[in-house]
Parts: structure tokens; C-alpha cells; sequence
């Protein structure tokens, strides 16, 4: 199953924000809410929790919803999603519920289509929100864009050609020019992705970093050995010269 990536973590916290005590987000609500958007029964009026609990119910949160996502029942579109429009999908449901998920995404539409409409569920109890708002275009501008180069899921990753991975490595840019695959094995990319897809890049971007590094050594090591050979030739020719 495919799950949220940290960048789509990031976000969601981001829009939910940290709170420690319960409270009602529009006055009207049935529940109360907590954490990082924590909403149900099991919340209080006066309940308090630690930064560590609101962790434990976000990720409970997430489990929940990225099973919404992965769902064809609730995304008839789900295995044509790339990572961030799986992220933006799993944060627009963590924020409205399943049931609007399904509503966004039925009806035969397509992927520009639920992106579009992403907008129109910016109301709380029939009111526009300046907070929804904000997110619903944070949420349609991921969606909107392509899958940034190194941030597969594993799962993707995993059903990958060997030849589609290498292409893939291939494509990847590194800071200052080049490709993460020129000239390196695979066996330095797999050894990250244990640790997670990006660390597999950070890894060939870093052999190809030293390699860089010592090409130039090697290039200024020869350099000074030629002076050097050239200084001694030139001292010996005149030391010959002086014989002479």
C-alpha cells in the first residue's frame, strides 16, 4: 500500500498546527478537535494531551486515510496518481473526511478535473475560511504538479523495471550539473533506498560529489608533477649547459 511521503507529512502539519488542548475549530462542530487535527468522539471539552500523544493520533490519522486513498472505492483513479497527487489527496481527506473524498474524485473525473475542484470545499458550517482556502490551493498545486525526481514511494520504486530504475537514476539532476546515475553502480542506490528513496539518492549524490572531488585532485596532483619534471629538466640542461 502506498503511504503519505514526508514532504506530504510536512504539509499536513503544517495546515493543522500543533494543539495540546481540545478545541472547536468553528463553534458549531459536533466534536472537538486536538493534536494535529485529531477530530472525533474520543475528544473532550477540557482534554489535554503531550506533544508525543498528538504524534501517536496523527499517524493513527494517516494510516486511516491513506487506506481511504488507496481505496478504488473512494479514488477510481488511485493507481494513476503519482506521489504528490497521492499526498495532496491524503491531506485534502484528513482535513474533509472519506466521504467528500469520494465526492471529489466520482463521477468520472478526471485528474485536472478533482484538481479544479478541490477549490469548492472551503467552507466550515457554510462559511468560506480564509485557513481552507489556503490549503485547497496548497493542496491543488501539489496535485498539479509533476512527481518531483527522487521522491517515489518505495512500493513504486519496488515495481520498477531495472531499466526503468536506471533510466529514473539517469534523470535525476545533481546541484551544479550532471546526473546522479553518470558512471555509478546501482549497488550505491539500493543501499539508500533501504533508509528511504531520497536517502538512495543522497547516497549516489554524495559518490559522485567525491568523485568529482578527486577527478580535480588527480587533475592538480599530475599538474605538479609535470612542473616538477619540467623544473628538473630545466636545471639539468643548464647544468650540462655550464659543463659545456
Amino acid at each position: 500500500m502506498r503511504t503519505l511521503s514526508p514532504q506530504g507529512l510536512a504539509m499536513i502539519k503544517n495546515h493543522e498546527g500543533l494543539r495540546l488542548s481540545a478545541y472547536k475549530p468553528v463553534s458549531k462542530e459536533k466534536y472537538y478537535t486536538i493534536g494535529y487535527g485529531h477530530y472525533g468522539s474520543d475528544v473532550y471539552s477540557g482534554m489535554q494531551i503531550t506533544e508525543k500523544q498528538a504524534e501517536a493520533l496523527l499517524m493513527q490519522d494517516i494510516k486511516k486515510f491513506e487506506g481511504f486513498v488507496n481505496n478504488k472505492a473512494f479514488v477510481p483513479l488511485t493507481a494513476s496518481l503519482n506521489q504528490n497527487q497521492f499526498d495532496a489527496l491524503v491531506s485534502f481527506a484528513f482535513n474533509t473526511g472519506e466521504g467528500n473524498l469520494q465526492k471529489l474524485t466520482g463521477g468520472n473525473r478526471s485528474l485536472k478535473e478533482i484538481a479544479d475542484a478541490m477549490l469548492l470545499y472551503n467552507k466550515g458550517s457554510g462559511q468560506v475560511l480564509p485557513g481552507l482556502v489556503t490549503r485547497r490551493k496548497s493542496e491543488r498545486e501539489l496535485f498539479l504538479s509533476s512527481s518531483a525526481p527522487g521522491i517515489p514511494s518505495k512500493d513504486e520504486w519496488n515495481k520498477m523495471t531495472k531499466e526503468e530504475q536506471e533510466k529514473f537514476m539517469m534523470d535525476i539532476p545533481i546541484n551544479g550539473g550532471g546526473r546522479v546515475g553518470d558512471g555509478i553502480g546501482m549497488g550505491d542506490f539500493f543501499e539508500g533506498v533501504d533508509n528511504g528513496f531520497q536517502s538512495g539518492v543522497d547516497a549516489v549524490t554524495n559518490v559522485n560529489t567525491y568523485k568529482t572531488i578527486g577527478m580535480y585532485a588527480a587533475v592538480i596532483i599530475v599538474g605538479i608533477v609535470l612542473i616538477g619534471l619540467i623544473v628538473l629538466m630545466t636545471m639539468q640542461s643548464g647544468g650540462l649547459n655550464a659543463n659545456g
